[in-house]
């Protein structure tokens, strides 16, 4: 991503593509976090502008992806939307709704979604004590004990980067419907 957007140096050229990078953004057959991140490679180089022959083939790569991004979700849903399945649950309606792919705004998972804030707080985050199945507990808790870099976890359970990706969901339901 930094030679995509060019902060790998200061004043540094962007839309670089290197070969492994190429192969990386471009192998199919990922799943969760780097099919998203794949997706969003192209998202980026397409609200950069960049103009290598890699990006004339964007939509056929984001159609692959999300298509793919939409058999996870779907398979999240049949699974009862585990915590630990969330963000990414939300981040791949995030994603692919901003790459134009109204299926992922059904109207179902936006009532999930809402679900999921904290109605104290207002954010999104680890859930209540009370508000998740016991058994579920220790997947949680072995889940929490990752956190993103730059991720903030605050005492009230809520989570910068949950919230975020949740607020940039809502935005994407509100703009579409």
């Amino acid at each position: 991503f930094t030679y995509l957007l060019g902060t790998w140096k200061d004043n540094g050229t962007s839309c670089i593509v290197t070969k492994a990078c190429r192969n990386i953004m471009t192998k199919f057959g990922c799943s969760d976090y780097p099919l998203s991140h794949q997706l969003f490679y192209f998202m980026v180089a397409d609200m950069k502008g960049c103009s290598d022959r890699l990006f004339l083939r964007a939509q056929y790569y984001k159609n692959i992806f999300c298509a793919s991004m939409m058999k996870i979700n779907l398979m999240i849903e049949s699974n009862g939307f585990r915590f630990s399945s969330r963000d990414l649950f939300m981040e791949n309606i995030m994603f692919c709704g901003m790459s134009g792919f109204s299926d992922f705004y059904k109207p179902s998972w936006l009532e999930t979604v809402l679900t999921w804030q904290k109605p104290e707080e207002g954010c999104f985050g680890k859930p209540s004590e009370n508000s998740e199945h016991p058994s579920r507990v220790k997947d949680q808790e072995q889940l929490l004990r990752r956190v993103k870099r730059r991720e903030k976890v605050f005492a009230d359970g809520c989570s910068s980067h949950n919230t975020a990706v949740a607020v940039g969901v809502l935005g994407g339901f509100l703009y579409y419907y």
